[in-house]
């Protein structure tokens, strides 16, 4: 026989309902939906603002390395690779909003993983999400925003390769994991950020190996608890430094006034090359430092062209004994001057050539011409 239930049993009834109901409620606002994948367009729109360039210099404003940095806080913490900012004699951050910090402070550093967390006086910023380790896939896209050679907020992507025991890549570090990932990096990446196809920050780069897809980074789960770090060091004053301009080839208006005798006199570099396989290189430049004027000029012969002042390029037309130089501005390409030596081999053109380069020099630097010039 069934019982009627009373109004007591009822109202129990009733209010045992709504408390499930609103448990359920509860439960329902507090669990955030599953971030979902993004585009790799929209990867970096969203981990871009959270990355900051890193400029480091050797004092009196000369920028000596440029590095990258990930806002782990909304407070001003920001975690980098330790080797960007150790022995900096000035250090300055710069955010992708323009913003510009010269009072930065070491909060905490990890020299083993080479991971530094710093501060500065900021707030609100975009700090990024950061995933536990064991949510990584392994081959999943992955992208990397960072500062390769100073060329800011600069992304490249790649696959999640291993995540394995620090001391199966470097044999003199053990005692923690990396992660090693395919996203191409260059200098200037290091401090920077890997992220998934979500934008959650996955690691800081630290090191790759030249040539090779072989790049890793330091899971930052592992090292988050810098961020927390009660050291304030004040990292030395970068207020002065500038990030170095790519170069520019010299317009057509700048070479109107261009002089060839000035490029020879101020002329301190000298970069040579051969068009041929019967003259090398280094047969001229033996030539050349045998000219006593080269000497007591200073001029020097380096064998990078970025480094040099002048170009000397050899060749030797197909078919014929005749070796041709032609001399250059190096920066502008401007034509300085040509000359040619009919011989039998490159060994016996050299010193004709290098005695006929020395005298082009030495006319330009010659007190009368000088002179000229300056009137």
């Amino acid at each position: 026989m069934n019982k009627i239930p009373t109004k007591q049993t009822a109202r129990v009834r009733y209010l045992c309902a709504c408390l499930t109901l609103l448990a359920l409620s509860h439960a329902a606002v507090g669990q955030a939906p599953p971030p979902t994948d993004l585009s790799s367009e929209e990867v970096v729109a969203r981990v871009a603002p959270s990355v900051a360039v890193v400029l480091t210099g050797a004092g009196a404003g000369r920028l000596s390395g440029v590095g990258s940095a990930v806002i782990v806080r909304s407070d001003g913490i920001l975690l980098t690779a330790y080797h960007v900012i150790k022995d900096a004699r000035e250090v300055q951050v710069r955010l992708k909003t323009g913003e510009i910090y010269d009072r930065v402070e070491l909060v905490a550093v990890d020299e083993r993983r080479d991971v530094a967390a710093i501060r500065i006086p900021a707030a609100n910023l975009p700090a990024l999400a950061i995933p536990p380790l064991d949510e990584a896939r392994l081959g999943e896209p992955v992208s990397v925003v960072s500062n390769p050679s100073g060329l800011t907020w600069s992304a490249s992507t790649g696959v999640l390769s291993a995540v394995r025991p620090v001391e199966e890549v470097v044999e003199t570090q053990r005692g923690y994991r990396v992660l090693q990932f395919t996203a191409p990096v260059s200098p200037g990446s290091s401090g920077g950020a890997v992220v998934d196809s979500k934008g959650r920050a996955l690691g800081i780069v630290v090191f790759s190996k030249p040539g090779q897809a072989l790049n890793f980074a330091v899971p930052i789960d592992a090292v988050f608890g810098l961020a927390s770090g009660s050291e304030h060091t004040a990292l030395p004053s970068g207020g002065d430094l500038q990030p170095q301009q790519p170069e520019r080839p010299p317009s057509s208006a700048s070479l109107v006034h261009e002089n060839p005798t000035n490029s020879l006199r101020k002329a301190r570099t000298v970069f040579i090359s051969s068009r041929t396989v019967w003259f090398t290189t280094a047969t001229l430049e033996k030539e050349l430092m045998k000219q006593r004027d080269f000497q007591n000029w200073g001029l020097t012969v380096v064998r990078d062209r970025k480094l040099a002042d002048l170009h000397l390029e050899v060749d030797r037309p197909l078919w014929t004994y005749t070796f041709t130089v032609v001399v250059q501005d190096s920066r502008t390409s401007m034509l300085l001057g040509s000359y040619e030596v009919i011989a039998a081999s490159g060994d016996l053109a050299a010193p004709t050539l290098a005695e006929k380069i020395v005298k082009m020099i030495g006319a330009a630097r010659s007190p009368e011409t000088t002179i000229a010039k300056k009137d």
